[in-house]
C-alpha cells in the first residue's frame, strides 16, 4: 500500500490543502500511514477518523463542512481509489477564476484497469461510457447545465473528477 503526496513541483506544494475523511477504516497500516502523512505536512494535509463507516457521501460532506469553516474557494472530490492527472487542479483553479463565477466544474476521467491500461469504451459500462462519451462531445455547460443534464444529456459524473 502506497501512502504518498505527489507534488508535481516544489512551488505547488503549499498552495493547497488535503483533508482526508476516514470513514471508519478498519485497516490499521492505512491509518497509520494517513497519520504519518498528516505529521509530516501538518499545515497541508490534515486528516478526519470517522469512528464508524457512514458512506462515502457522509465523508464527502464532513470534508466540504470542513473546507466551508476554513472559507476554502472550492473543494475537489478525490476517492481513495482514484488518481487526478496532473493539471487537474490548475485547470480548476482557473475555470473556478472565470467571471461567469461556476459552482461546478467537471473534470474527465479514464478508466484504468489493474495492468495499469486504459479500458475500452465498449468493456464499459452503459452508463459510465454516457459519461465518457459526454465528455469527449463537450459536456453541458453554463448557468442552467442542470436542466441541460436532466432533460437532454441524461448523463451523471463521477464524483472524484467533480470540483465544488
Amino acid at each position: 500500500m502506497g501512502c504518498s503526496l505527489y507534488f508535481q513541483s516544489q512551488e505547488d506544494a503549499p498552495r493547497f490543502e488535503v483533508v482526508v475523511v476516514d470513514d471508519g477504516s478498519k485497516d490499521p497500516a492505512a491509518l497509520a500511514c494517513l497519520r504519518a502523512l498528516a505529521e509530516r505536512r501538518p499545515r497541508q494535509v490534515h486528516l478526519i477518523v470517522e469512528s464508524s463507516n457512514r458512506g462515502a457521501g457522509a465523508a464527502r460532506n464532513i470534508g466540504v463542512r470542513w473546507a466551508a469553516a476554513r472559507r476554502s474557494p472550492f473543494v475537489l472530490f478525490l476517492d481513495a481509489d482514484d488518481l487526478s492527472r496532473p493539471g487537474r487542479l490548475a485547470a480548476v483553479r482557473a475555470a473556478f477564476a472565470d467571471e461567469s463565477n461556476p459552482g461546478v466544474v467537471y473534470s474527465t476521467f479514464d478508466v484504468v484497469g489493474p495492468d495499469g491500461r486504459t479500458v475500452p469504451l465498449a468493456s464499459m459500462t452503459a452508463s459510465v461510457a454516457e459519461v465518457i462519451e459526454a465528455h469527449r462531445s463537450g459536456p453541458p455547460q453554463g448557468s442552467e447545465v442542470w436542466i441541460a443534464i436532466g432533460t437532454e444529456s441524461g448523463y451523471v459524473n463521477h464524483t472524484s473528477s467533480t470540483a465544488v
